[in-house]
Parts: C-alpha cells; sequence; structure tokens
C-alpha cells in the first residue's frame, strides 16, 4: 500500500526499519512498506498518477488491465527508465516512450515521476482491457485532458480512494499536463465497460383489476438481473396513477433467498412518484420482489389506472413495466340512479295505500331514447346517467286502455305524463307516475297483466346515440281483444299468443270487486 504526503519540516529520510531509498531519488522521496497497525509520518511518496480499473456497471474493481503511460505529444528529454521510480525493478514494462503495468486483485495502477522528469508534457493513459471488457468506456465517458497545477502538494479527481459507487463521481481523465515541477495526481479512476450487455428485468402485479374509491390494492414489482455482472445500487422509479396514494409502512422486500423483510418507505411520500432503494444490489441471476399498498382516492376515476415501474442501476435501465386497475367511484360516483313505481291510485290522495297495487307493463322514455319497463309490482330502476336535469315519459299506449295519469309534482312539460328528473352526482333520485282512473275496467286489466307479468326486474334497454331522440305516438292499436290483457303491443304477446283471459275466484277485493288470479 502507498501514502503519500509533504513534509512539515524538510527532514529527509524519518523512515521506519525496512524502508529503502526510492532509486534516483533526489528530493527524499521514500519507498515504503507498511505492516499492520503502523504510522509513517512525514512522508512524501510521488503518486504521479495513481488510481484503480473498475467496471462501469458493478463498480467491481478489474485486475489484469495493462495501463500504459505514454508522451501524447513531443516530450524533450523524457525517458521513463530514468523519470519514473522503479521503473526497471517495480514490475513495470517499457516500450519505447511508453511504460505499463498490470493491475492486480485490487485494480490498482501509479506512476511515479521522479524529480528528474521533465518539468511539464502532455501525457495519456492507455489502457488494455483483459477478456470480457473494453476501452474507453462508452457509459462513462473520460473528461478529457486536466492541467495538473503546478507545486508540491497532491490534487484528487475524485473524492474517494477506490471506485466510486453508485452515486459517486465518475469524473477521470486519459490525459494529463503532468511532470516533476507539477502536483502529485490521485484517485484518477479508470472505468471499462463489459463485453457481456447487462440486462435488467422487471414485471409488476396487482392483487386486484377492479376497485372502488376508498379501497386499497397491492402491487408487487419483480426485479431480476437477467445477464451480465454484478449490478450495484438498485433505484426503482413508480409512477403511481392520478388519485392513487402510497400507504406508508406497506413495503416489504422478498430477497433472492427468499427471506422478507420490511423495506424502508420510498423517496417520494406518498406519490404519485416513489423511488425504491436497494443498496445491495442484485448477482447475474438474481431476483428480488418488492410489493407495498396504495389507497384509491378522490379523483382516480379521472386518470387511466396503469402504474407504471422502471428499475436503474447506474447507467443500466430495465424495461417498463405496467399494470392497471379498472377504477368503480361506488359511492363517489359521479353518475347518477333513478327509481320509481307507478300504480293506480283510486282515492287520489297521492298516496300508494295498501290496497292500491302496481300497474306492471308500462313502458317509460328517457329524452335519449332509453325506455323503462315497469316490472309486476310496477317499479322500475336505471342508474348511470349523466349528472343533468332529464325527462322521463310515460309511453300512454302502454297504460291499460282508458287510464289516465295524475300529478304527482310540478315539475314536468305541461302534462302529467313526464317528469324532469334533476340529477346531481351519485344521487338516487326518486321519480314515480299515479293513474288516477280506477274503473272497473282499469283494474281489471291491471290485475290481468300482474299473473302474465311477472318478473324479477324491470326492463331497460339504452337508447342508441346514432338515433334521433325518440318520439312518442299515443296512438296505438290493441291487439288482444279481452280488456283484462294489456293494450301495450311492445310488452303484450302477439294475437296468435294472447293467453286464455284469467279465471275469476270467488270473493270481492276490498273494493267489492272480483279480483282475477
Amino acid at each position: 500500500q502507498v501514502v503519500y504526503g509533504t513534509p512539515v519540516n524538510g527532514e529527509q529520510g524519518n523512515a521506519q526499519p525496512g524502508s529503502q531509498p526510492a532509486p534516483g531519488n533526489e528530493r527524499g522521496q521514500l519507498q515504503v512498506t507498511i505492516s499492520a497497525g503502523q504510522t509513517l509520518p512525514q512522508q512524501s511518496l510521488p503518486v504521479d498518477p495513481s488510481g484503480v480499473v473498475y467496471d462501469a456497471v458493478s463498480r467491481d474493481l478489474i485486475p489484469g488491465a495493462i495501463v500504459t503511460l505514454r508522451p501524447g505529444g513531443v516530450c524533450a528529454g523524457w525517458n521513463p527508465a530514468t523519470h519514473l521510480v522503479n521503473a526497471t525493478a517495480g514490475g513495470y514494462t517499457i516500450s519505447g516512450t511508453g511504460i505499463s503495468m498490470t493491475t492486480g486483485a485490487n485494480g490498482f495502477y501509479q506512476f511515479l515521476f521522479t524529480a528528474s522528469a521533465p518539468a511539464a508534457c502532455t501525457f495519456e493513459l492507455v489502457v488494455t482491457p483483459p477478456g470480457d471488457y473494453r476501452a474507453p468506456s462508452t457509459l462513462i465517458p473520460s473528461s478529457g485532458r486536466f492541467d495538473v497545477p503546478a507545486g508540491v502538494g497532491t490534487t484528487a479527481i475524485q473524492p474517494q480512494a477506490s471506485a466510486p459507487s453508485v452515486g459517486q463521481s465518475t469524473t477521470y481523465y486519459l490525459q494529463f499536463v503532468i511532470g516533476s515541477a507539477r502536483n502529485n495526481v490521485v484517485h484518477n479512476h479508470i472505468p471499462l465497460d463489459t463485453l457481456i450487455g447487462s440486462q435488467l428485468a422487471i414485471e409488476k402485479l396487482v392483487d386486484r383489476d377492479e376497485s372502488e374509491i376508498g379501497e386499497s390494492v397491492r402491487y408487487t414489482l419483480r426485479i431480476r438481473n437477467a445477464q451480465g455482472p454484478r449490478l450495484p445500487l438498485l433505484q426503482i422509479e413508480d409512477r403511481l396513477p392520478l388519485g392513487f396514494r402510497y400507504l406508508p409502512g406497506s413495503a416489504r422486500l422478498r430477497g433472492p433467498t427468499g427471506a422478507t423483510t420490511v423495506l424502508a418507505d420510498p423517496a417520494g411520500g406518498v406519490g404519485p412518484r416513489l423511488t425504491f432503494t436497494i443498496a445491495a444490489g442484485l448477482a447475474p441471476g438474481a431476483s428480488i420482489e418488492i410489493s407495498y399498498r396504495v389507497q384509491l382516492g378522490i379523483g382516480a376515476q379521472n386518470g387511466d389506472g396503469i402504474n407504471r415501474a422502471t428499475a436503474r442501476s447506474g447507467v443500466i435501465s430495465s424495461n417498463t413495466a405496467q399494470a392497471k386497475v379498472r377504477v368503480i367511484a361506488g359511492v363517489f360516483t359521479s353518475e347518477a340512479c333513478v327509481i320509481g313505481k307507478i300504480w293506480l291510485d283510486c282515492n287520489e290522495n297521492q298516496i300508494q295505500d295498501p290496497e292500491e297495487v302496481g300497474v306492471p307493463g308500462v313502458r317509460m322514455y328517457f329524452e335519449d331514447g332509453t325506455y323503462l319497463i315497469a316490472d309486476s309490482e310496477g317499479k322500475y330502476s336505471y342508474c348511470g346517467l349523466k349528472s343533468i336535469t332529464h325527462v322521463l315519459k310515460v309511453d300512454r299506449s302502454t297504460l291499460p286502455k282508458g287510464a289516465y295519469l295524475g300529478t304527482t309534482g310540478s315539475r314536468n312539460v305541461g302534462d302529467p305524463d313526464s317528469l324532469f328528473v334533476d340529477l346531481r352526482n351519485g344521487e338516487l333520485h326518486r321519480a314515480d307516475f299515479r293513474i288516477a282512473s280506477c274503473t272497473t275496467d282499469v283494474r281489471n286489466q291491471v290485475f290481468g297483466r300482474r299473473p302474465a307479468g311477472e318478473v324479477v326486474a324491470p326492463e331497460v334497454e339504452k337508447g342508441d346515440p346514432a338515433k334521433p331522440n325518440v318520439t312518442l305516438d299515443p296512438a296505438r292499436e290493441t291487439r288482444c281483444a279481452d280488456p283484462r290483457w294489456a293494450t301495450d303491443e311492445a310488452y303484450r304477446k302477439s294475437v296468435g299468443e294472447c293467453p286464455a283471459p284469467p279465471q275469476r275466484r270467488s270473493g270481492p277485493d276490498p273494493r267489492g270487486m272480483e279480483v282475477p288470479r
């Protein structure tokens, strides 16, 4: 290991036992071997320039790289054999005006100028990479030429003594203006690119494809180092859809061994941009899983519901994975529902009394052509309507013959056959109709419809927006002769399919009439 420093008291030979003066050492520089626990004060060792060679992606040190120092132009009087310390005995190889050394397991290289070296020349560093690597790096380009300051101090190109980790400075130079009159240069760490292309893959899953506002879903991210060297610090950028919020404390990490641990909350708070950091990196062929929960908030229904995630390790980037959740507004929906009923109001008190029955088979239209048909109890409903004012109008041709309607409120278009329906976001709106005529003929038709029209839900058909709005024609032909059956040709069966008239049972109803079965 080599240390460096500038004497503070001018002493030239204050070395520990076992140290030897360096060959051609005009300035009192020393070649020192340091044992564990030793401290050697007042040292001045030339290390111009020095650094390590490392993998640009994994940041691992690279042994077996040949680093050559040679003049980048004319350098009068330059002789590597005499102008570098230990040039002929320190594991260097001289070829013409260039001198080379091979990095060991620590990836370290250094070239030590003597005081007799030229005061300032332009030199360049050329790296011959070992197998599976290439130089120079295209992922981390060189910063060009560095003009080393004059003096006897030390200039550090990077702040750290070994290869930078992800996020640290990667500045380095392959050309220097340097010599015996210039400062020492250290920490010039040189990256190499691997020839084995790295492949970082990410997959995103969600536990539910559909969710309501206010509920939460769990996302899972699967990250795999498919090929290439070990990937150092991993950063996963996750972009939440509109209205989705991360639930703090919910993140979990499943490591390559299958063990699950609590993962620190990502940078970015509750979103929408989250950044998970995995400091341990990812070995070749290994994979990890990150899971966390988010809650769907107000506004989520206005977004696309797609969550997107990308993993990065230095300059290596993965594909973009995505998962979609279909947002159901639930109680927060902006759409509205209409419910109601149509009944016989024999006493015209505008209230359905216990003995006043609902009228089946009556059809009602909205202004866009959407229609409803009342069920066997005279009830109907429809959801998914826009929150605006609609018009609901009864098709009078579907009423029992001889029936007429009474008003149920003042919000109509001039007759009791219609109602203005003013809808607000998420509202459940009531819209009722009542038949004010309660003659024997009308009642018989209503009771005749009930056993033939047993359905569990009202019939609904959405209007076709491509077609013009419906114009109601009250004049329709009765196709079944028996007055106890409906006159609605859309509700009734054809003439050939008209059922036999219902049989009467004995006994009067509460109003003194016999009630059909």
